[in-house]
């Protein structure tokens, strides 16, 4: 198995440059290096309407960001008109649960909106180390909730919510899943893991972590920022890959990468999905790496898979 060209390119640039890996940064370098970077993201669009909103919390806020899409003329407003409910679909970025922000995935966010036809809601959890687990996944599980619960106002149809995510955000989607179905909470229509991490445990264990090792630094370091000693490794929300079924989750689109530690993760989640006759959509991307797999601005394969997710979306929907 090879790398792309252009994965292949980019990581030549990185090692050239002398760019640290992230667990040898810090928090504050990281995020001043890294958040806020929207030049690696697909090209800004303008969108019909845009609001952003705080969503109070028993000990805090979330901010999230809400995109609609442009409709037929004699449809202006989706918000006003009963019969324009449209589907919605919830975005939880990557980084760790440490890194990234509602501005890193802005682009990506618009994309979605007007490529897809769809509402869009870019969900801004809050941060280790500040906010310690399971704050990322407990914060996630409000704004849908929320969104479920203001769909009416919205313009949104509570029976057409998917959910999408790479890395940190990939896990949250799965999370998402089982909280959802275990605490009779939204039904979701569609799931969509990229590059997830299904186990957050230390000695978690699959040939691609071992095929990889070098990589598995910052993902050591991200746990250690986020996780507290008293977290369960058993508890779902730090490895979802233990859950006891996957019976009665959503439909899925799992994308993953060659090169990626975590690529026998996703597949794992993948085939047991089928496993339980959850229709399910696999797609690897065999010469990207993960890193590379959030670059969509910079990267083929990442480019690939957000028309891949804009394709479903549609699909699904009938956009």
């Amino acid at each position: 198995m090879t790398f792309d060209p252009d994965v292949k390119a980019l990581m030549l640039y990185v090692k050239r440059m002398g760019l640290f890996p992230i667990h040898k940064m810090g928090v504050e370098t990281a995020r001043k290096n890294l958040d806020g970077n929207s030049t690696w993201d697909v090209p800004r669009q303008n969108v019909f309407r845009y609001e952003p909103h705080d969503i109070p919390t028993r000990d805090g806020v979330i901010q999230i960001r809400i995109y609609w899409p442009d409709l037929a003329a004699d449809e202006p407003d989706p918000i006003n008109k009963e019969k324009a409910r449209l589907p919605c679909l919830l975005m939880f970025h990557g980084g760790g649960f440490v890194l990234g922000d509602l501005d890193s995935y802005e682009n990506s966010a618009r994309h979605y909106c007007n490529m897809a036809g769809i509402v869009v809601v870019n969900v801004g959890y809050r941060l280790a180390p500040e906010h310690k687990f399971p704050v990322a996944a407990e914060d996630s599980y409000v704004a849908l909730n929320w969104v479920y619960d203001n769909a009416r106002q919205l313009g949104i149809d509570p029976e057409r919510i998917a959910l999408t995510g790479a890395s940190a955000g990939g896990i949250l989607v799965i999370i998402m899943c089982l909280l959802a179905r275990d605490r009779k909470g939204p039904k979701i229509a569609l799931q969509i893991p990229v590059i997830p991490v299904l186990n957050l445990a230390k000695e978690a264990t699959f040939p691609s972590r071992n095929d990889y090792i070098d990589d598995m630094a910052d993902l050591r370091w991200f746990n250690d920022m986020y996780f507290s000693a008293e977290a369960d490794p058993n508890d779902v929300r730090v490895a979802p890959i233990l859950a006891d079924n996957y019976s009665d989750l959503p439909p899925a689109l799992v994308i993953t990468a060659g090169h990626c530690p975590m690529r026998d993760e996703g597949l794992y989640y993948a085939d047991r999905l089928r496993a339980a006759d959850i229709d399910v959509i696999y797609k690897c991307y065999e010469g990207a790496n993960h890193q590379a797999m959030v670059l969509p601005g910079m990267i083929k394969a990442a480019r690939q898979s957000t028309d891949l997710i804009t394709a479903t979306l549609k699909a699904k929907f009938e956009c």
